[in-house]
């Protein structure tokens, strides 16, 4: 009788590791979050050269976001994370047609990210204004 209870616990004490296992797998760890978990919404802000512009308001679950200026910009986009965009010392994004080989078009950033940045994000053209595409993922929880 002994030998048949311990086999029982045994057994349940498996079951219950492997559910545990599969549960922490679904919903993509212990914390509960998953990149497959997220809210993608797509904008195209102008950024104007006078007036650092906010690209990006802070959200605590970002899971991604990206900063693209198109391919046909003439321009310059300085960005800053956390404060006020200048030319001088922001993250700048340009075209590959404008700046040649070295030309950074884009930047990901979030908390399922090598950059996991979750405050507010501004930037400021050098010359007249464009348009950028920001698309962003928020965790649906």
């Amino acid at each position: 009788m002994k030998k048949i209870t311990i086999i029982i616990i045994g057994v349940a004490m498996v079951i219950g590791i492997v559910l545990l296992i599969d549960r922490n797998q679904s919903l993509g760890g212990g914390d509960g979050f998953s990149a497959f978990s997220c809210t993608t919404t797509h904008t195209t802000p102008t950024v104007g050269s006078e007036v650092a512009n906010i690209l990006l308001a802070a959200h605590s679950r970002r899971a991604y976001a990206e900063i693209h200026i198109g391919d046909n910009a003439t321009n310059t986009v300085a960005l800053s994370f956390g404060g006020t965009a200048t030319l001088a010392g922001g993250y700048p994004i340009n075209a590959a047609n404008n700046g040649g080989a070295s030309s950074t078009p884009s930047v990901v950033f979030g908390l399922n990210t090598d950059f996991p940045f979750t405050g507010d994000v501004t930037g400021i053209a050098d010359t007249s204004s464009t348009t950028v595409q920001v698309v962003q993922c928020l965790y649906n929880r």
